[in-house]
């Protein structure tokens, strides 16, 4: 019984480990997927600089609604 224990708590926390890394590798490889807007709102552009390949965030769009959103907060923050 304790061996069995054992094994299922392993697998468990090999799986978070392994779900943990899918995630890190995924928002490193897609920076503007995690961005504040929405992927869709983003334009970006694949640069290269020292042999390495670097995603670069040329614009982001913003709807009337997050636009209001942003200055209600700072409005709330100035005062």
């Amino acid at each position: 019984m304790k061996k069995a224990l054992k094994v299922i708590l392993i697998s468990f926390i090999f799986l978070f480990f392994v779900l943990f890394l899918l995630f890190y590798l995924d928002r490193k490889n897609n920076p503007a997927k995690y961005s504040l807007y929405n992927s869709v709102n983003v334009i970006t552009e694949k640069r290269y600089q020292e042999g390495k390949v670097f995603e670069v965030i040329l614009k982001e769009e913003v709807t009337d609604r997050e636009a209001k959103s942003v200055l209600d907060e700072l409005y709330k923050i100035k005062e």
